[in-house]
């Protein structure tokens, strides 16, 4: 119950907040609340729609996810996940670079990772990010 009540007051915590900004925010912007929040819907509407068009390359991590100057995502549809790390470190059709090493093991191209450093930093990565999210969800 008490953290129920603690809930409950953190949801209207937030509301009184959220309705004080929109309020300061529309006054800023020479608007009114309502026309504030339409603005607001709208935007929420086409992010969904978008969101719901690049749902398949989503899924799969096929997209490019980009921040505009209004911070507002911006998606671009790929044709391999290649932003998503722990793809990209256990597969093997491409090879990566890391600048810096010296790997004359690598048909006349430096700086590229060998399969088994593309299988140790796949075992770091996860390692820390298990530890990191694990230990998240138990706080």
């Amino acid at each position: 119950m008490k953290n129920y009540l603690k809930y409950i007051g953190t949801i209207l915590f937030i509301t009184l907040a959220v309705a004080l900004v929109s309020d300061v925010f529309s006054e800023n912007k020479k608007i009114s609340y309502e026309q504030l929040r339409t603005e607001y819907d709208e935007f929420v509407k086409k992010f969904q729609e978008e969101q719901k068009k690049h749902s398949s390359k989503i899924q799969k991590k096929e997209i490019k996810l980009t921040m505009n100057e209004f911070n507002q995502y911006q998606i671009e549809e790929i044709d391999e996940p290649y932003f998503d790390l722990k793809w990209l470190l256990n597969q093997s059709e491409y090879k990566l670079f890391y600048s810096g090493i010296d790997n004359k093991n690598s048909f006349g191209f430096n700086e590229v990772l060998s399969e088994s450093d593309k299988k140790m930093l796949s075992e770091i990565v996860n390692s820390v990010i298990q530890r990191i999210y694990n230990d998240e969800n138990h706080k």
